[in-house]
Order: C-alpha cells, then sequence, then structure tokens
C-alpha cells in the first residue's frame, strides 16, 4: 500500500474573545460567525487555499506554502498589523518543531 505525502501550510483562524462576546450579546456573536466564514471562504480561495473544515468560530485551512497563509492572515487583518496571544503560541510550537516563526492574530482573527 502506498502512502501519498505533501507538505502543506496549516493555517488557524477565529473570532477574537468570541467567547466574551457571546457572554455580552449573543444574538451579535451569531451573526458574525457566517461573516467570518464567507470572508475566510473567499479569501482562502483567492489564495490557493482549502477550507479543512469550520469549528464554530475558527477555520482550519490548508495552503501550498506559508506564503500563501501569511498572505490570508494579512488579509484577514486588513491593516497588516500582527500581535497577540496567537504570535506567542506560534512562535512557541514552530520553535519547538524548528521553524522560524510566522504567525499572526488579529482583533478579528486569531490565526497560526
Amino acid at each position: 500500500m502506498s502512502v501519498h505525502r505533501r507538505l502543506s501550510a496549516l493555517f488557524f483562524a477565529d473570532i477574537v474573545d468570541y467567547s466574551g462576546l457571546s457572554a455580552r450579546d449573543e444574538a451579535q456573536a451569531l451573526r458574525l460567525v457566517p461573516v467570518f466564514q464567507a470572508a475566510t471562504r473567499d479569501v482562502v480561495g483567492r489564495y490557493g487555499g482549502r477550507i479543512v473544515k469550520f469549528l464554530g468560530d475558527g477555520v482550519l485551512a490548508e495552503f501550498p506554502s506559508t506564503g500563501n497563509a501569511i498572505g490570508v492572515a494579512a488579509a484577514l487583518l486588513g491593516d497588516g498589523d500582527v500581535y497577540g496571544d496567537g504570535v506567542n503560541v506560534t512562535a512557541r510550537l514552530c520553535e519547538e518543531a524548528s521553524y522560524s516563526p510566522r504567525g499572526s492574530s488579529a482583533t478579528f482573527a486569531t490565526t497560526c
């Protein structure tokens, strides 16, 4: 039996503080999910990615290169600024995996 293997860049993003928003205004939080999903579907497609699945307020996507995944993160960020816990977690994960840290997070989406 032959196993097909390939390298992929994985991308995860979610709505920042979705739990807090849900606690404050559940209806507004629920309205954001389809908006977020539509935005990520569009951007992931433009950057040659494939959405693996949506997980509540999050999305898992696969890309042929890290550059494509970073392009999606920058597009979702809008202003291109990167900050937050996602950067720190990604840096630690990448360090453990012996890669250069390339993660990002945003007010709309936390990505890594």
